[in-house]
C-alpha cells in the first residue's frame, strides 16, 4: 500500500491544500506506510530521515525529497540545528511525521521546538505496546508548547491505541474540542467540521 497507513496523509491533505514542506522522522519503506509519499506526490519537498541506512539508501532511490542516515535517538537539539540548517528547512514546516518507536521520547526532548514550528504532527505514541511510557514525558513537553492543540487523543487502529495528532493554532483553528479514542477513519469523516484554515 503506497501512503499512510492510518491516514495522516489524507488528514494533512484536508488541513492543508496547498503543497508545502514535511520533516519525516522514522520514513522507513519510501512508500509502504509512509507518511509523507503522497504528499511528496503532490507537489510537497521535505526531508527523510531514518536510522536504518538501507531503507535510506531505497528512500533515495525512489523518493525525491533528500533522505539521510540519522541517529535520531541519539541527537542533541545542536544535532538538530545543524541537520534542519543544512537541508535549508523553513523555521515554519507544514507536517512533522514522527515515528522512531521508542526513541520519540528523545525527539520531542531535543528537538529545538524554539526554532522551529509545525503545522500539524502526527506522533506515534506506542500506548498499545508501552502504556504511558513514551507518551507521557512528550506530551509533558509538547503541552507546555504555546499553540500546539492535540486534535486525535490516543487514535486507534483496531483496538491498539496507535497515535496522538496535533495542529498548531496559529495557523489551523479548532471547531471541535478533540477526539479521544477513536479511529483514524472517524477522525477522518468528521475533519471538515474540525478545523478551520487561518
Amino acid at each position: 500500500m503506497v501512503g499512510s497507513k492510518e491516514g495522516q496523509d489524507v488528514f494533512v491533505q484536508k488541513l492543508l491544500k496547498s503543497p508545502g514542506w514535511f520533516l519525516d522522522i522514522g520514513c522507513n519503506d519510501p512508500e509502504s506506510g509512509s507518511n509523507s509519499v503522497r504528499l511528496e506526490r503532490k507537489g510537497w519537498t521535505g526531508l527523510l530521515l531514518d536510522r536504518d541506512a538501507h531503507m535510506v539508501e531505497a528512500c533515495k532511490q525512489r523518493r525525491s525529497s533528500p533522505a539521510q542516515v540519522f541517529d535520531c535517538k541519539e541527537a542533541k537539539r545542536n544535532d538538530w540545528v545543524d541537520l534542519l540548517a543544512k537541508h535549508e528547512m523553513p523555521r515554519t514546516i507544514d507536517y512533522l511525521s514522527l515515528d522512531v518507536d521508542e526513541a520519540n521520547a528523545q525527539v520531542v526532548q531535543n528537538f529545538p521546538f524554539d526554532l522551529y514550528e509545525f503545522k500539524i504532527m502526527t506522533i506515534e505514541t506506542d500506548v498499545y505496546r508501552c502504556g504511558d511510557r513514551i507518551k507521557k514525558p512528550m506530551r509533558a513537553i509538547i503541552d507546555a508548547i504555546p499553540d500546539y492543540f492535540c486534535i486525535l487523543d490516543d487514535g486507534m487502529v483496531g483496538n491498539s491505541i496507535w497515535e496522538d495528532w496535533f495542529i498548531n493554532t496559529k495557523y489551523l483553528k479548532p471547531r471541535h474540542p478533540g477526539f479521544k479514542n477513536k479511529s483514524w477513519v472517524d477522525m477522518i469523516a468528521s475533519i471538515n467540521g474540525t478545523c478551520l484554515m487561518l
